[in-house]
């Protein structure tokens, strides 16, 4: 996409420029607005941005969030508009091949817009939690199956817990507090002022076994996951079990996790991979205690 110095001997009139189907096409699929800015419509570009970035905030302000359906539409919708902008940057290429020179339309110019966008791409995951209240996420190991499996793609509700507090069951997402940026996705089964003890895999709760329907016993225990003393969950604190017990790092290894780690709850499985999608899995909305 890299501009000629000058358009002498090419039959061009004076500021003046030729623009390429396959090039627009090709700027238009990398996003961001590129493929307007390559065709001199740097306020078509602006406006691909605002409209994307709005259907993104609607669908975070939606009470309908954590519909799975409701998720396709969202991607369907940024399916929709992307394709539409590469198709209308080619068709506006096709019959407009001689635009006006822009001051922008430079090789460093359409870098710079590319690897911006990209950027704000990467820190989006962490403004879409702070700002816009959801998360995406996909779950890498079989720790909470069946529950949730390797390969699963799941909604979390970033913005639930401040204003309700956690519950049993909730299957939340949190910061693990011996790893600084490394998420973890379990269930909660103690909250502040409970005591928590496993007994030959059944969990007790403030004396009280627990029916465990979800929990999963994949494998022999040992003295690490089928056995844990008597612990009480102080304030600020919350004790977290994988569904798969014997293959989960929780709070049996972790202890018990601060709230502050706390990133949200998973609302729902809307997409299953593993060797291909798996249409048994999904949609799927959760319900507390699942």
């Amino acid at each position: 996409m890299a501009e000629p110095a000058s358009d002498a001997g090419r039959g061009l009139p004076p500021g003046k420029r030729k623009v390429d189907i396959g090039l627009a096409v090709f700027a238009a699929f990398f996003g961001g607005g590129l493929g307007y800015v390559y065709l001199g419509r740097i306020t078509w570009a602006f406006w691909w941005l605002a409209i994307l970035f709005g259907v993104i905030t609607l669908f975070a302000l939606s009470p309908f969030t954590s519909l799975p359906a409701f998720v396709y539409l969202f991607l369907l919708s940024l399916l929709t508009i992307t394709i539409g902008v590469i198709f209308h940057c080619g068709r506006l290429a096709a019959k407009h091949p001689i635009v006006d020179r822009k001051p922008y339309n430079k090789a460093w110019v359409y870098i710079s817009w590319l690897l911006i966008f990209w950027c704000l791409g990467s820190f989006f995951p962490d403004l879409r939690a702070k700002w816009l209240g959801f998360d995406l996420y996909s779950i890498p190991s079989m720790s909470m199956a069946p529950t949730l499996e390797q390969g699963d793609l799941v909604t979390a509700d970033a913005r639930r817990y401040d204003e309700q507090t956690l519950q049993y069951g909730d299957i939340v997402v949190f910061e693990n507090p011996q790893v600084p940026g490394l998420i973890f996705v379990k269930r909660v089964v103690g909250l502040p002022g409970d005591v928590i003890e496993i007994k030959t895999d059944v969990l007790y709760r403030n004396g009280e076994a627990i029916d465990e329907p979800y929990a999963l016993f994949t494998s022999p225990g040992n003295v690490r996951t089928s056995q844990y003393p008597p612990e009480s969950v102080r304030d600020g604190y919350f004790f977290v079990l994988g569904d798969n017990r014997h293959r989960s790092q929780d709070s049996r290894f972790l202890g018990p996790i601060p709230l502050e780690n706390l990133r949200g709850r998973i609302e729902n499985r809307w997409f299953a991979w593993s060797e291909g999608p798996r249409w048994e899995r999904f949609p799927h909305q959760f319900t507390q205690p699942e």
